[in-house]
């Protein structure tokens, strides 16, 4: 089938003396202009496609990184900048790249940690420290591809970088299901 969708080209750089945002090149396909769609030529989507380098890594739609946090512990001190502790053991802080390995992630190692417990949204553009993708080690948890990348953010959290706060949602046997905004 012949695309007659619209491509956009984008190329946005960081603020002068801003850490945070990589270079990044953005190929946008609008739809409702043609594009691919189904075998009578509507669009699949009504929303613009978004395919982002930013750095070494593309993606997808997606500009939120996500961080589990037992309430308590986010709310000890509202008036800083969040640093768990594995910002001190581990020399980053441990994030996932989306919902479901956040899941994945809860069930394998947060099901004992106190609740309510939240997942942060996390601009990663707005993010003041250093964010690197890189492989799980030793392994990811179950359920999550082998092959699969995890936001690791070297510094402690600005608290204008949490975008959306949403609480686990968890079954009657103790297993994360699903996430609910909370703001």
């Amino acid at each position: 089938m012949e695309s007659t969708g619209e491509i956009v080209h984008r190329e946005s750089r960081p603020a002068p003396g801003r850490l945070a945002a990589p270079a990044c090149t953005s190929v946008i396909a609008v739809p409702g202009r043609g594009g691919d769609g189904d075998e009578s030529g509507a669009a699949l989507t009504s929303e613009p496609i978004v395919l982002s380098l930013c750095g070494r890594r593309w993606r997808f739609n997606r500009v939120m990184i996500y961080h589990v946090v037992p309430l308590a512990e986010w709310n000890a001190a509202p008036d800083r900048p969040y640093g768990p502790a594995s910002l001190t053991e581990d020399g980053f802080i441990h994030c996932s790249p989306d919902e479901e390995t956040t899941l994945a992630v809860v069930n394998a190692f947060y099901r004992t940690a106190p609740r309510p417990l939240l997942a942060l949204l996390l601009d990663e553009d707005r993010l003041t420290a250093k964010c690197e993708w890189e492989a799980a080690n030793p392994a990811p948890p179950p359920g999550v591809a082998e092959n699969s990348l995890f936001p690791h953010v070297f510094g402690p959290l600005n608290r204008d970088a949490v975008a959306r706060i949403q609480e686990i949602a968890w079954d009657s046997e103790g297993r994360a299901v699903g996430l609910t905004d909370v703001s």
